[in-house]
């Protein structure tokens, strides 16, 4: 057993609701722990969240671990303390959960996760998922407060029960949220007044979720690449790709149009 930075829960814990239990050509049910690169990852074949910074005892080696909830636990996603490593195709995980969290006696202590790896099976070249930077023709520079208004509100923004709960991300000088629901809702747009846009201007249809996992995860920016390539968003030790939405109309802009300005609220 090895320390290994404490995030490595909170790592987990995101990237296990970015897998695919149905996959059969890759083994996407699992989550990656990357000793080489040092890092932890998640996809479903539309999404990839990965976790970078950490060093594993495992040497150069690239481990599966079957996606489980059990590290979105109250009492493990603030650890103190962290340790792994791998015994008898198992991963181990001891963890020491922060003071905040002990708040009666029978938690305290030292929390230790057994879990079975998946010794079979192939995870795909995630490496050639994510474009470089230098590739990029749009910058999206993140404000704080406007990643909290993302997290807080895009869920309420018209369209969210439609499939793939669309948003048009429009970059034209402003950075701007457009979404539409059916007819008995107003067509709404959201200018991120604070957040700043390098590039070109374009139009990008996206799942709002991914959008606002990134936003709760912390990411800071967002490089667009143009002719539907993937979406990358970085933030600190934080990648979070996604796909975007094809055939899915742009919202016209119409005379009841419901428009918010961040700094409005």
């Amino acid at each position: 057993m090895s320390p290994v930075d404490a995030r490595l829960i909170r790592a987990l814990a995101a990237t296990c609701v970015a897998v695919d239990h149905e996959s059969l050509r890759y083994a996407l049910s699992c989550v990656q722990l990357d000793a080489l690169h040092g890092t932890v990852t998640g996809t479903d074949g539309r999404r990839l969240v990965r976790f970078d910074g950490f060093q594993f005892p495992w040497r150069d080696q690239a481990i599966l671990l079957p996606a489980s909830d059990v590290f979105d636990s109250p009492i493990l996603r603030d650890a103190d303390q962290v340790s792994c490593g791998v015994i008898d195709d198992r991963l181990v995980i001891e963890v020491t959960p922060a003071q905040s969290a002990k708040q009666v006696e029978t938690l305290s202590g030292t929390w230790t996760l057994r879990l079975s790896l998946q010794t079979a099976g192939r995870y795909p070249n995630v490496e050639s998922i994510i474009s470089k930077p230098n590739n990029a023709t749009n910058r999206v520079y993140f404000d704080k407060q406007d990643l909290a208004f993302i997290v807080k509100h895009l869920k309420q923004l018209p369209g969210d029960d439609l499939e793939h709960s669309p948003v048009t991300l429009e970059l034209n000088g402003h950075v701007d949220l457009t979404a539409a629901g059916d007819e008995r809702s107003r067509e709404t747009r959201v200018r991120l007044s604070r957040t700043l846009q390098v590039g070109k201007a374009t139009s990008t249809s996206m799942n709002r979720h991914y959008l606002s996992h990134a936003a709760r995860l912390g990411i800071t920016d967002l490089w667009g690449y143009g002719d539907q390539r993937p979406v990358v968003c970085r933030g600190k030790h934080l990648v979070y790709v996604w796909q975007p939405l094809t055939g899915v109309p742009v919202p016209q802009r119409s005379p009841d149009r419901i428009e918010v300005e961040t700094t409005g609220r």
